[in-house]
C-alpha cells in the first residue's frame, strides 16, 4: 500500500494550494503523463508515454498492450484517453487505437481500414463520441466514423495528411476540431464539410503559433492554447481565431473551472513554471512557483493534461515529470514559507503572527521569529520583507511573543526587553531597564496580554510579572509570592491572559495562578497535588468565562473563581504528551498545539479531534507559536514557515467513497470473476447477474483485495467486510483485503464497505457472490447416497437387534415358565411333605421336628426367592410401574404383619419408563434388603418408600423412623454389615449411587440414584 501522508496540501503560494506528487517511485509506469480520467467505478486512469496505469488510492496497476510487453515502448506510447458511453476506455496515440476493458484490464487493438494488415496503426488523434455514441477519429489520411461495438467503419472522409493526429475535440454543437501544430480544421458532422484555419484574425500564420489543445468553458466559448501566443479564442461571430490578451506566451493543457463563488478561471499548462491559473474577467494570473523547501509545491515541469472530478472538486494534473493532485476537500490548512537567509539558525521558529489592524486592505501581517526578528507578510502577493534594524531597531532578534493593542501598537517581547512598534509611523520604543540588573541577561519576555484598562501585562522566565502603565508610560514589576514558583531565584511565567473583570491569569512553572490586581488576591491551582514540573505553557480565558491551562501531560478547566473543574489527559482522548499553547475559536472550541498533533477540544461534549501532516501541517509536532486573528483565523508556527486556517470554514469530506474490487486471487493466482448471467443449474440454484467467483474442489484458499476510491488522504481510509453465510459480524480493518480458507460448499455473498478520511462510510459498498463447488464427497447426492446407505445399515442393525431381543425375551419367558412350573412345584412339594411329616410325628420327636421345620422354612424362602427371579425375568414387568407395584406388595405383606405402617410415595413421570432386567432385579433386591433391615432391627413404627423419575434419573428412597444406628457400630446395633455391603455392591453393578444415612435415635434412610 502506498502511503502519501507526507505529500499533503497547500504550497507556499498565495491562496491555499498544494499538490500531492505521484511518480514512477510510487508505481507509475513512466513519469511523462499524457492524459488522466476516471472510469465509471471511480478508478483513476493515467496514460503515459510508456503504458497505462490504474490507481485506486493505494497502488498503481500497470496495463500494457499485448498482455504486458513492457519491453516494447512503441506499442505503449499513449497520448490520449476517452471514456466511452459503455464504460470502456479508448486510448490512442502514435500507434493507433486500442480499446480497454476496465474489468478485464485488457487492451484490444482497433484496426483502421488503412492499416488492416498491420498490428501497429499510424498515429491518430483523440477518439471522440458524438451524441449518437458513434466513434470519430482522425488518422493519417482522413476522418473515420466507427461502430463502437463491431468496430466496423461507418464512414470515411479524406483530408489533408495528419491534420488531426495531434489533438481532436468535439464541441457541444457537434463540430469536430482537428488540431495540428501548424493548422486548425473544423469538420461539421452534419454537413461533412471541412474548414481550415491557418492564421489568426491578426494575420499571424498558424505555423508561427503552434496550436496545442482546445476546450469549451461553461458559457460555450471555445478556447485554444498555443506555444508562443498563449491563450487563443474562437470568435464564432466572425468565424475566426483571435489572440486573447492574457500576457502569456506559452499555454499547453487547459481546463475551464470556477471558484467556490462562481468566478470563472482556467487551469493552464505553461507560463513561467509549467502550471498557472488565469482569471479572464480580472485579467489576473496566478503562477505556481516551486519552492525547494516545500515538497508540496508544483514540480516546475510543463503540464499537458487535466482532469477534474466534479463530485469531489479534485483536479488531477499530468506533467512531464509525474502526476499531481490538487484536492480541495483535503485542504485543512494554508501554508507559507518565509525566505531563509544564508545564516539561518535552528531557532528560526515562528513565535507569533499579528494581522495589522492599521492596514485597511487587510493584507498585511507581522510575523515574528525566535532568532530572525520581525517580518512583514503581504498575503495578497505572498511576499515577505524582513524589517531591518534601521526600520525597526529591536533590542535583539530573539522574539518570543507579540501583540497588537487597541491603538495599533505592536508590543514585542524579546530577550531581556520589550519593544513597541507602530506600523504606520514606524515609531519604536524599547524598555530594557525594568529587570533587576543581576537578571537582565537571563530574562526573556515569554508572554504578554492587554488588560481591560489598556495596561499591558508581561511575564518573564526569571523575574516574574510586569505591567506597563499607560498613564505613566513606565513598566513596573508586580510582586507575587515566592511559593507560586519553583524557587525564589526563578520566577517563571510562561503565559498570561486577562478576563473581562481585570483578573490576570498566569501559568507558572508550578501551576496556574489567579491574580486580582485590585485587591492583590492570589490563588494557586495545580493539576495534581505536589506536582513540581516546569513544563507549563499556555493559559486562556474563554468566552464562557472558564479558564483553560495546559501542563505536562494534559490541560485543565478552571472556574472563574479558581476552582479546578475538569482535567484532561490521555484517558479522556487527548493524544499529546506535552501541549504548548491554546486559543479559542469563534465556535468556542479550544485549539492546542503539542508535540503530537494539533488538537481541537469541544468543551460541550468533551471530545477531541486531531490534525497533522496528512491535513496539511508542516509537521506532526506543531510546538511553536499559536496565534488567532480577530476574524477567527488561526496561525500555527513552524521553522521558517507557518500554517493558517479558519475553523469556521474547515471543510469535511462528506462524499462516501466508491468501493471497488481490485484483485481476486485463488490459491495465490489471479482470477477474473464471472460477470455474465448464470442461470439455475445442477450446481447453481439461483440466477446470478453480479460478479461471481466460482471455486472448484481443491481451491481452498482465496483472497479478495478492494479499495475505497477516495484520493483525499487515502491512508486514512477504513474498510469492513462480511462473508454472509460464514461471518457472524463485520470485520473492520485498515488493510483492504479479505482472506478465507476451507469454506464448505455452497453459496456466499461477500459484502464490503469503506469509509473515507473523515470516516464517512459507504454502507452499500460492493458485493461479490462466491460459489464453492463441493468435492464429490461433499455434494448433496453423494451425501444422500451415504445417508441412504447409513439408513439401510441402521435399519438392518435395528431389525437384527429386534430379532435378537425377541429371541432373548422368548428365552426369558420360557425359562421363567420352566422355573415356575418345575422348581415351583418341587419346592411346594418339599414344603408340603415336611409340614406333613412334622404333623405326623407330633411332639414326640422334638429334634426331628426342628429339622423338618427348618426344611419347610428353607423351602418357603427359596420359593419366595424363585418367585422374585421369575418376576424379574418376565419382560412384561420391565416398566417402572411394575417395580413400584411389586415393592408396594412386598412392603405391605412384610411390615403390616409386624404392625409397622408402610407408606408409599410415587411421583408423576413413571409412565412408559423401563428398566433393564439387571436394573430391575438389583433395585428390587436393594429395596427388599432395606425393608427387611427396617423390620428386623429398626423398631420403627413407620417405613416410607419414595420413588421419583426426572430427566433420566431414578430416585428410590427407603426411610424409617426407628432407633437408627451409628455406621461405626453396626454389630452393636444387631445389624451386621453384610446386608449393607450387598446393597452397595448391587448399586455399583448397575451404575447407581447408594447413600445410607443413619444416626442413633434419628432413623435410617437408604437412597439409590440410578441413571436410566
Amino acid at each position: 500500500m502506498l502511503l502519501f501522508s507526507n505529500c499533503m496540501l497547500l504550497p507556499a503560494q498565495q491562496g491555499s494550494f498544494s499538490f500531492i506528487h505521484y511518480t514512477s517511485e510510487h508505481g507509475l509506469s513512466n513519469d511523462h503523463v499524457t492524459a488522466v480520467l476516471k472510469d465509471r467505478k471511480g478508478f483513476l486512469w493515467v496514460s503515459t508515454v510508456h503504458g497505462l496505469n490504474r490507481y485506486d488510492g493505494q497502488n498503481f496497476r500497470r496495463v500494457f498492450f499485448k498482455n504486458g510487453q513492457e519491453d516494447n515502448p512503441s506499442l505503449n506510447y499513449i497520448q490520449h484517453m476517452t471514456l466511452a458511453p459503455d464504460g470502456s476506455i479508448w486510448v490512442s496515440g502514435a500507434n493507433g487505437i486500442c480499446r480497454l476493458d476496465p474489468e478485464r484490464l485488457v487492451l484490444e487493438p482497433v484496426f483502421l481500414p488503412e492499416n488492416a494488415d498491420s498490428v501497429v496503426n499510424d498515429q491518430v488523434g483523440k477518439v471522440v463520441f458524438d451524441e449518437k455514441n458513434k466513434v470519430w477519429v482522425s488518422a493519417e489520411s482522413g476522418i473515420y466514423c466507427l461502430d463502437p461495438v463491431t468496430k466496423k467503419q461507418l464512414g470515411f472522409w479524406k483530408t489533408p495528411p495528419n491534420i488531426g493526429n495531434f489533438f481532436t475535440y468535439l464541441d457541444k454543437n457537434q463540430q469536430l476540431w482537428l488540431v495540428h501544430e501548424s493548422t486548425v480544421h473544423r469538420f461539421d458532422l452534419n454537413t461533412k464539410q471541412l474548414s481550415r484555419y491557418d492564421s489568426l484574425s491578426s494575420g499571424i500564420r498558424m505555423n508561427e503559433v503552434a496550436v496545442m489543445r482546445m476546450a469549451e468553458d461553461q458559457d460555450g466559448q471555445l478556447w485554444i492554447t498555443s506555444w508562443f501566443y498563449g491563450l487563443l479564442r474562437y470568435d464564432a461571430a466572425c468565424d475566426q481565431i483571435v489572440d486573447y490578451p492574457d500576457r502569456e506566451s506559452l499555454a499547453t493543457g487547459i481546463l475551464p473551472d470556477k471558484t467556490v463563488t462562481g468566478q470563472p478561471f482556467f487551469w493552464l499548462g505553461g507560463g513561467d513554471h509549467g502550471l498557472y491559473q488565469y482569471f479572464p474577467k480580472e485579467d489576473r494570473i496566478r503562477q505556481f512557483k516551486p519552492d525547494l523547501r516545500d515538497p508540496y509545491s508544483h514540480n516546475n515541469y510543463l503540464t499537458y493534461s487535466f482532469f477534474k472530478d466534479e463530485k469531489t472538486g479534485e483536479v488531477w494534473i499530468g506533467t512531464e515529470a509525474g502526476l499531481e493532485l490538487y484536492a480541495p476537500l483535503s485542504i485543512r490548512f494554508g501554508r507559507a514559507t518565509i525566505p531563509s537567509e544564508d545564516d539561518a539558525r535552528q531557532f528560526s521558529l515562528v513565535s507569533a503572527v499579528v494581522k495589522d489592524r492599521t492596514d485597511p486592505t487587510g493584507n498585511t501581517y507581522f510575523v515574528s521569529l525566535w532568532a530572525r526578528g520581525l517580518h512583514k507578510w503581504n498575503r495578497l502577493n505572498n511576499t515577505f520583507k524582513k524589517l531591518s534594524h534601521q526600520e525597526c531597531p529591536l533590542l535583539n532578534e530573539g522574539i518570543f511573543c507579540m501583540h497588537q493593542d487597541r491603538k495599533g501598537y505592536i508590543w514585542i517581547g524579546t530577550h531581556y526587553g520589550i519593544s513597541r512598534y507602530h506600523p504606520v509611523s514606524g515609531e519604536l520604543k524599547t524598555w530594557d531597564d525594568f529587570f533587576p540588573p543581576s537578571q537582565r541577561r537571563a530574562n526573556n519576555i515569554l508572554s504578554l496580554a492587554e488588560g481591560v484598562r489598556g495596561e499591558i501585562w508581561f511575564g518573564s522566565n526569571a523575574s516574574g510579572l510586569f505591567r506597563y502603565n499607560p498613564e505613566t508610560d513606565r513598566i513596573e514589576q508586580v510582586n507575587l509570592p515566592d511559593s507560586l514558583f519553583a524557587g525564589p531565584d526563578r520566577k517563571y511565567i510562561s503565559s498570561i491572559a486577562t478576563d473581562p473583570s481585570g483578573v490576570v491569569w498566569m501559568n507558572t512553572n508550578l501551576g496556574a495562578v489567579r491574580f486580582g490586581p485590585v485587591n492583590g488576591e492570589v490563588k494557586f491551582i495545580q493539576a495534581k497535588s505536589g506536582v513540581n514540573n516546569p513544563a507549563w505553557a499556555g493559559i486562556l480565558v474563554s468566552k464562557s468565562g472558564l479558564v483553560y491551562a495546559v501542563y505536562h501531560g494534559g490541560f485543565m478547566e478552571i472556574s472563574e473563581d479558581g476552582r479546578l473543574l475538569r482535567r484532561f489527559s490521555q484517558t479522556e482522548g487527548k493524544l499529546m504528551g506535552q501541549p504548548n499553547f491554546l486559543v479559542e475559536d469563534q465556535q468556542r472550541k479550544i485549539w492546542l498545539n503539542s508535540n503530537h498533533f494539533l488538537h481541537c477540544f469541544d468543551p460541550k461534549n468533551g471530545t477531541f479531534s486531531y490534525y497533522g501532516i496528512a491535513d496539511g501541517l508542516f509537521s506532526n509536532a506543531p510546538t511553536d507559536g499559536l496565534s488567532i486573528m480577530p476574524d477567527g483565523e488561526i496561525f500555527i508556527g513552524f521553522q521558517n514557515a507557518f500554517n493558517y486556517f479558519n475553523p469556521a470554514i474547515l471543510r469535511k469530506n462528506t462524499t462516501p467513497p466508491p468501493v471497488a474490487i481490485t484483485s481476486i486471487k485463488v490459491m495465490n493466482k489471479e482470477r477474473q470473476p464471472v460477470f455474465s448471467t448464470i442461470k439455475p443449474s445442477f450446481f447453481f440454484r439461483k440466477t446470478y447477474q453480479d460478479a461471481l467467483l466460482i471455486l472448484q474442489p481443491g481451491e481452498t484458499l482465496f483472497s479478495i483485495e478492494f479499495a475505497a476510491l477516495n484520493f483525499n488522504q487515502p491512508e486514512k481510509n477504513r474498510y469492513a467486510y462480511q462473508l454472509e453465510g460464514f461471518d457472524e459480524s463485520w470485520n473492520y480493518s485498515d488493510r483492504p483485503v479479505a482472506t478465507y480458507t476451507n469454506l464448505d460448499g455452497g453459496e456466499y455473498v461477500l459484502r464490503i464497505k469503506a469509509a473515507n478520511n473523515d470516516e464517512i462510510w459507504n454502507e452499500p459498498g460492493a458485493t461479490i457472490r462466491i460459489q464453492v463447488v463441493p468435492p464429490l464427497v461433499k455434494r448433496w447426492y453423494f451425501k444422500l447416497f451415504l445417508a441412504v446407505l447409513a439408513g439401510g445399515l441402521l435399519v438392518g442393525v435395528w431389525v437384527y437387534r429386534r430379532s435378537q431381543r425377541q429371541r432373548l425375551e422368548a428365552f426369558r419367558e420360557g425359562l421363567a415358565r420352566d422355573l415356575h412350573d418345575e422348581m415351583g412345584s418341587t419346592l411346594s412339594s418339599i414344603r408340603f411333605f415336611s409340614e406333613f411329616a412334622k404333623q405326623q410325628m407330633g411332639d414326640s420327636h422334638g429334634q426331628v421336628a426342628g429339622v423338618l421345620k427348618r426344611i419347610s422354612d428353607s423351602a418357603s424362602s427359596l420359593s419366595e426367592t424363585m418367585q422374585d427371579i421369575v418376576w424379574a425375568m418376565k419382560t412384561k414387568n420391565d416398566a417402572l410401574e411394575d417395580i413400584a407395584s411389586r415393592m408396594t406388595e412386598f412392603g405391605l405383606r412384610l411390615l403390616e404383619a409386624r404392625n409397622v405402617h408402610f407408606k408409599v410415595n410415587v411421583q408423576n413421570g413413571f409412565s412408559g419408563k423401563k428398566l433393564t432386567p439387571e436394573q430391575r432385579r438389583n433395585c428390587y433386591l436393594i429395596f427388599k434388603e432395606a425393608v427387611n433391615n427396617a423390620a428386623k432391627y429398626a423398631e420403627a413404627t413407620e417405613v416410607e418408600l419414595f420413588l421419583a423419575f426426572k430427566k433420566g434419573l431414578l430416585l428410590m428412597k427407603v426411610s424409617d423412623n426407628g432407633k437408627g444406628f451409628s455406621p461405626e457400630n453396626l454389630d452393636e446395633a444387631g445389624i451386621g454389615g453384610n446386608g449393607l455391603q450387598n446393597m452397595r455392591q448391587r448399586a455399583e453393578e448397575i451404575g447407581g449411587r447408594l447413600d445410607i444415612v443413619s444416626a442413633v435415635g434419628a432413623g435410617t434412610s437408604v437412597e439409590l440414584r440410578l441413571k436410566v
